[in-house]
C-alpha cells in the first residue's frame, strides 16, 4: 500500500503518458484491464466520472480481446477526484485519439497495452526512480480502496466502487490491504 505522497511521486516519476494511469488506478480503484480497455467516451470530465463497461484481456502467446467486466457489478460509474482532473484532461489532449472509441491508454506505438511489457519497461523503472519499494500495479487499487474507507466510505460504497457484487469478494479484496 502506498501513501498519497508516494502515489504522486510515482505519477511524477513514470513516463508522462502513464501518469494519469497511475492516478486513475489509485483514486478510481480501477483494475489494470479496466484501464487498458477504457475508451475516451468512458471519461466524463465535466461530471468527474469514469464509466467502466469493458476490460482488455491479454491472450497467451500474443493478442488481446475486449470483454465485459467479470460481473454485472463491474459495469459501473466511478468518480474522478477533482484534484486529478487536470492531469486526466492533459493526458486526453496529449495521448488519446479524438474519436469516442479511442483507447485512453496505449503503448507508445498506439497499440493496446500489454501488462508484462508495461511492468518491465515502465513500471519497475518508475518505482526505482521514485525510490519506492517493490509494488504491483494492482496495489494501486488496494491503496485507493483504503483511502476511500479511511475517508468514511461505507462497505456498500466500497463494493460498488470496486465492482464487486458479493460481500465475500469485497472482503477478500479489502483483507489484502
Amino acid at each position: 500500500m502506498l501513501t498519497i505522497p508516494q502515489v504522486f511521486a510515482l505519477a511524477d516519476a513514470i513516463e508522462p503518458r502513464y501518469s494519469a494511469l497511475v492516478l486513475l488506478g489509485t483514486f478510481g480503484s480501477l483494475r489494470w484491464g479496466e484501464l487498458a480497455g477504457l475508451r475516451r467516451a468512458g471519461i466524463d470530465l465535466a461530471n468527474g466520472a469514469i464509466r467502466i463497461e469493458r476490460q482488455l484481456s491479454e491472450i497467451p502467446g500474443g493478442g488481446h480481446s475486449f470483454s465485459a467486466p467479470k460481473s454485472e457489478a463491474g459495469i459501473r460509474t466511478v468518480p474522478i477526484p477533482d484534484l486529478i482532473i487536470p492531469r486526466v484532461h492533459w493526458h486526453l489532449a496529449t495521448f488519446t485519439g479524438a474519436k469516442d472509441d479511442a483507447l485512453v491508454f496505449t503503448s507508445p506505438t498506439g497499440s493496446p497495452m500489454r501488462h508484462s511489457n508495461f511492468s518491465r519497461r515502465v513500471w519497475l523503472p518508475a518505482l526505482a526512480a521514485a525510490g519506492l519499494p517493490a509494488t504491483h500495479f494492482h496495489d494501486l487499487r488496494h491503496t485507493g480502496n483504503t483511502l476511500t474507507a479511511d475517508a468514511g466510505g461505507n462497505f456498500r460504497e466500497l463494493m460498488e466502487r470496486m465492482g464487486h457484487r458479493s460481500t465475500k469478494a469485497a472482503l477478500v479484496c479489502l483483507h489484502h490491504q
